[in-house]
């Protein structure tokens, strides 16, 4: 396209015709178009004065289309590893293309990922890093690239088929810490933990020096031993990622660390040692104005209420929460405070109002694909069942949670859907049942270090040794 010196030189064509400059705009232009025979300087000339709309930067864009995510798509990275993630398939469909046809793709993929809509440049990236692969040797990181932004992309609609994109984005450069680390991830979300370890360690290998960068693999670490119930070894993860943030002043690091090791302590049994550091995210949370992290410390806060048996003050924290999650349309925090203030109606003796709250929270954990969260939901409406007598319909709720449990490999809610099914047992008469479920909860129970749980269910296992001795 032109611009105000590629016009200058144009007129300059002509310079021996001073009649030229007397003519009439129209002739002038007609003149032109004759001078640049086959070529549509019209166009140009009236594209020129035509104001451009303005281009959001691509960090900006990202941040946007980050926001506008559902939930369970922001679930795999950290909110600042998406963003970047956005930002690298918003610069590469910026980039040239090597073909009118690649750039038209690319300029269409960008349009409508603006809109949310990201199957476009899914296909876009798909399609070049097939290319890129055939190509040549030189190419592969180039691939390796390209497959990396599109199982992003991909994961959005179906986070199974990033699979493949991931693993081969390893395979092309297995040197990209980058793409270890979101295999990784995906790995870990799906269960497969002794895989997401072994991404970890590649992580670390590749990254010895980069204090960021080990954080980052510490953290997944964490994350990993506690979904397994390995609490002392997640713990001594959180610690190091703590050890690191504070050494380099990056507190968005700490406070997620910060809550992680409180929600071990309250596991613990702990309560004083988990407020503790909930609070200090809570504070973190405030002074970076991040409200998402501060409606999770109000929700943990009011889990610690609601351990204390402090009704009312479990009950204003959850409120605080859940008042922040519908402001920010956080459709996980919805849900999960939905959940928390049924078990307060339950408390209460509502049950009518428990169930109520209990469905509009699985009504939205089905709708984003919160597992854990459905899980949850079906155990607590099997404890309104057994209230109404229902014992098959609890049955029922409870099998489903487990198969959740087993799927997401969570020694926690394993655990309480073991002893949740003990109880059934107990009530329908059949003891060696119960006394087999609540076993399978007790060695979880221990595995964890659950101090609290521990205790309640070695003294379900004593009682029911008794009876049997009556």
């Amino acid at each position: 396209m032109f611009n105000s010196t590629q016009l200058l030189d144009a007129a300059m064509v002509v310079p021996g015709f001073p009649w030229f400059w007397e003519q009439t705009l129209t002739i002038k232009l007609t003149l032109f178009c004759v001078v640049f025979a086959g070529y549509p300087v019209v166009v140009h000339i009236v594209s020129f004065f035509k104001k451009k709309p303005e281009r959001m930067d691509s960090q900006s864009l990202a941040e946007k289309l980050y926001d506008d995510l559902k939930v369970a798509q922001q679930a795999v990275q950290s909110k600042d590893q998406d963003i970047k993630a956005l930002k690298d398939v918003i610069d590469g469909l910026r980039e040239p293309q090597e073909t009118p046809e690649e750039d038209s793709h690319a300029a269409r993929a960008e349009a409508e990922l603006a809109k949310g809509n990201f199957e476009l440049a899914e296909a876009f990236y798909l399609k070049q890093a097939q290319k890129d692969e055939e190509s040549a040797n030189e190419s592969a990181l180039k691939a390796a690239e390209a497959y990396r932004n599109a199982g992003f992309l991909v994961f959005m609609n179906n986070p199974k088929k990033a699979f493949q994109a991931y693993q081969k984005s390893v395979e092309l450069d297995p040197n990209s810490a980058e793409g270890w680390n979101r295999l990784g991830l995906l790995q870990s979300l799906f269960g497969k933990f002794e895989d997401a370890k072994i991404a970890c360690m590649r992580i670390l290998q590749l990254k010895k020096n980069d204090k960021k960068w080990k954080a980052v693999a510490y953290g997944n670490l964490g994350n990993i031993h506690s979904a397994q119930g390995n609490l002392k070894s997640a713990e001594k993860f959180y610690n190091k990622v703590l050890l690191i943030a504070k050494g380099l002043g990056c507190k968005d690091t700490m406070a997620p660390a910060y809550g992680s090791l409180g929600l071990i302590r309250k596991i613990q049994g702990d309560l004083e040692g988990a407020e503790e550091f909930y609070n200090k995210a809570l504070e973190i949370g405030k002074e970076l104005d991040c409200k998402e992290r501060i409606a999770i410390q109000y929700g943990n806060l009011g889990s610690i209420r609601h351990s204390q048996g402090d009704l009312n003050g479990a009950e204003y924290f959850y409120n605080k929460s859940l008042e922040i999650g519908i402001e920010l349309d956080s459709k996980e925090r919805i849900a999960i405070q939905y959940g928390n203030l049924g078990l307060i109606r339950m408390s209460h003796g509502d049950y009518d109002g428990a169930e109520k709250l209990y469905n509009k929270a699985l009504e939205i954990d089905k709708e984003i694909g919160r597992k854990e969260g459905i899980a949850a939901n079906y155990s607590n409406l099997g404890l309104i069942c057994i209230d109404r007598g229902d014992i098959a319909g609890a049955e029922e709720f409870y099998y489903k949670a487990l198969e959740l449990d087993k799927e997401l490999g969570r020694k926690e809610g394993l655990a309480v859907r073991y002893g949740n099914l003990g109880s059934i047992r107990q009530i329908q008469g059949d003891l060696e049942g119960a006394e087999e479920f609540w076993k399978k909860s007790l060695t979880l129970y221990k595995q964890i270090g659950a101090a609290p749980m521990i205790e309640k269910v070695q003294g379900w296992l004593d009682e029911l040794e008794e009876n049997k001795e009556n």
